[in-house]
């Protein structure tokens, strides 16, 4: 996704030839390639957010982070008491973020199974995940996270939270 360019058009064609250039690059083996559906890829970018994310003059793919995070943020019950005052140190990678007129938007992207179209269960799983990256980004920019979607690739269903 971080290697997919956001000028001009985006479609199944376009997407096959940046995975074509990938793998000559060897930053795909072929059977990677090969995994990937460039049709789904492409449907991404045509949607409502994809078309957000390709008008953002501010966009940032690929995003590795590190904050320091209260433990009873992350824990409950018991453990929270236990752990009051201590801080974990949380890791990960913002799959895509960037601003428009509306503010910040995190988009996570996942390529979960999703059962009967029920997007918006599978994107409760997730909810946690996307929060954490919330207040890590708020933490870093200085900026409240305006909107969190997750989208699945299994059916194209995009999940605000």
């Amino acid at each position: 996704m971080q290697h997919v360019s956001l000028t001009g058009a985006v479609d199944e064609a376009s997407v096959a030839a940046t995975l074509a250039n990938m793998v000559e690059l060897k930053l795909l083996t072929e059977m990677q390639a090969a995994s990937i559906d460039a049709a789904s890829v492409a449907l991404f970018f045509q949607s409502q957010i994809g078309r957000r994310l390709r008008n953002a003059d501010w966009v940032r793919r690929e995003v590795p982070f590190s904050t320091m995070l209260p433990a009873e943020r992350l824990y409950g019950g018991q453990s929270a008491n236990k752990l009051e005052g201590e801080r974990i140190l949380i890791q990960g990678v913002i799959d895509c973020l960037f601003r428009d007129e509306g503010g910040l938007v995190l988009v996570d992207y996942k390529t979960d199974r999703i059962y009967m179209k029920q997007w918006e269960q599978a994107a409760e799983r997730h909810r946690f995940q996307l929060e954490l990256y919330a207040e890590a980004i708020a933490s870093v920019l200085g900026e409240t996270v305006a909107e969190k979607y997750v989208y699945f690739f299994d059916g194209a269903g995009t999940v605000r939270l």
